[in-house]
């Protein structure tokens, strides 16, 4: 909040009293401002905020509207000498434009730009390729290299969509397992590619955890039982195992116990290259590894994302109060909005640090958060609804592409927030 200097001569009870005034900055810029249903005239000032000055201190009704658009609407507190700032709005259209991407879909991953298919007939395809029958497991960053399973032949599948080959995890990792004199099954129950590194793969069988490296023909054994829940990124493996939380360095091929969340055990592990861990209980508690310190962020987190390894967001369901929660990591700030109804939200990804699109129930919703330094902290300022017959959805943070699967397995992408966020 910035300040004000200014006087105005208030008629109601003949006194003099310092102003305040509001600065407002919309998307799309040529969106209409009312206060108390007045229209006002855009005085464009710094950073392309339109400034409203000589504001007697009181509550006013701010409304910003453009034709074929859904509004905002809040109610702004002037204070005397300080500018009020909305400076985040963003309006959404009532009709957006979409462009059909697939159908007969049953679901799709993606990452990035890249997205992966599984339609109705159970083949799995990107960019129209078929990549065979199956289910994504998980993929190369480039997605040149994709890990399947194969429900009919019971096995998992490495899948060189450059090269056009494939190979069966399990046999490979018989063979190599019967190489060196072992005799434990190798029926694989989960496995995962290293992102990073797509020659490495992490592969939990019935009684044992072990690190593939398929190039090299190489087997290391990080544990002599099955591990569950574990994630691969950068140079590292971090896994559960209790109330332990472990970590293996393929570089330097260093085993260490990274923290100990006591009374609960892991369901959920999501590691960044950089080494930011968030851990999942089985409670329902959400934990925060990051540098030397682990932080228990929520007693019941629903659903969560890391944002630029800076933050964590996530939907809070305390006593029947449904938030949204931003933790920064770096400055050890929370921030949490009340959404305004109890239906369970079971996605949430990131627009910008103000702008959240949910998934609560079938309706995929935009909202805007008021800012931490807004009069307003702490409330929702802005809930529009983009689909009311969603599935799924992704929000693809670097290239702002929507994607969303309906009831009727049409995948669309809407191209919009490109221009907004």
């Amino acid at each position: 909040m910035f300040f004000s200097k200014g006087w105005r001569f208030d008629l109601e009870d003949f006194t003099l009293k310092k102003a305040g005034a509001i600065a407002v900055k919309t998307l799309p810029k040529d969106a209409k401002i009312y206060i108390n249903n007045k229209e006002q005239k855009r005085k464009t000032g710094f950073l392309n905020e339109t400034e409203l000055f000589n504001l007697f201190p009181k509550n006013y009704s701010l409304k910003i509207a453009k034709e074929e658009f859904m509004p905002w609407e809040n109610y702004i507190e002037v204070e005397e000498e300080k500018v009020a700032e909305e400076k985040n709005i963003i309006l959404v259209p009532q009709k957006l434009e979409r462009e059909k991407v697939a159908e007969g879909i049953e679901y799709f991953q993606t990452k990035g730009e890249n997205v992966i298919i599984k339609d109705l007939k159970g083949n799995l395809l990107k960019e129209e390729k078929n990549i065979g029958k199956g289910d994504f497991i998980s993929a190369s960053l480039n997605f040149e290299r994709i890990l399947i399973y194969d429900k009919a032949k019971k096995g998992f599948f490495l899948k060189n969509l450059k090269e056009g080959s494939s190979l069966n995890l399990g046999v490979l990792l018989n063979n190599l397992s019967t190489r060196e004199g072992r005799k434990d099954a190798t029926v694989i129950k989960k496995a995962k590619i290293n992102p990073d590194n797509a020659q490495e793969i992490v592969i939990s069988t019935e009684k044992t955890f072990y690190l593939l490296n398929y190039e090299k023909m190489f087997l290391n054994i990080l544990e002599n039982e099955s591990v569950a829940v574990f994630d691969f990124s950068g140079n590292e493996i971090v896994y559960g195992r209790r109330e332990k939380i472990y970590s293996y360095n393929t570089a330097s091929k260093e085993k260490k116990v990274l923290t100990d969340i006591k009374g609960e055990e892991a369901s959920k592990i999501e590691r960044s290259v950089e080494g930011v861990v968030l851990i999942s209980a089985k409670s329902g508690a959400l934990y925060v590894f990051s540098g030397t310190e682990t932080e228990k962020i929520s007693e019941q987190a629903q659903s969560f994302v890391l944002v630029n390894n800076k933050k964590v967001v996530f939907i809070e369901n305390k006593q029947g109060e449904i938030k949204i929660v931003i933790i920064d990591l770096k400055n050890k700030e929370r921030r949490e909005a009340l959404l305004g109804n109890k239906e369970v939200v079971t996605a949430i990804r990131c627009g910008d640090e103000n702008h959240f699109f949910i998934l609560q129930g079938q309706k995929i919703l935009f909202i805007e958060i008021a800012d931490k330094n807004s009069t307003l902290e702490g409330k929702i300022l802005y809930q529009a609804e983009i689909d009311n017959r969603a599935i799924s959805f992704y929000f693809n943070e670097s290239g702002k592409t929507l994607f969303i699967l309906n009831t009727k397995g049409v995948l669309e992408k809407i191209n919009y927030f490109k221009e907004v966020l």
